[in-house]
């Protein structure tokens, strides 16, 4: 099972951003390259889909191979259905 290797969340500011090991699998004609690396996610839960009038959800997606500084592979863009929502979660023992 995939596990997150970070995760910091501002409740204040609804937003997150976790990280995890990822592959990015590149689609070729006669074949597919897999490569290896690690994928940061952030978040901004800014609206609930209902109100109108309202900054959409947001969401970025970067993409590391090993020992990069910056991302190889970055996707950005706003939630066009659906909503993202950032809370805290806790389970008491």
């Amino acid at each position: 099972m995939p596990s997150i290797q970070s995760l910091e969340v501002d409740l204040e500011n609804r937003t997150a951003t976790f990280t995890g090991r990822a592959t990015a699998i590149l689609p070729f004609a006669n074949a597919t390259q897999r490569i290896s690396g690690v994928a940061r996610i952030y978040v901004e839960d800014n609206t609930r889909p209902d109100v109108a009038g309202e900054s959409p959800d947001f969401l970025r997606v970067e993409f590391f191979t090993a020992n990069a500084s910056t991302p190889n592979f970055v996707y950005e863009g706003v939630v066009k259905r659906g909503d993202i929502q950032v809370f805290e979660l806790s389970a008491n023992p």
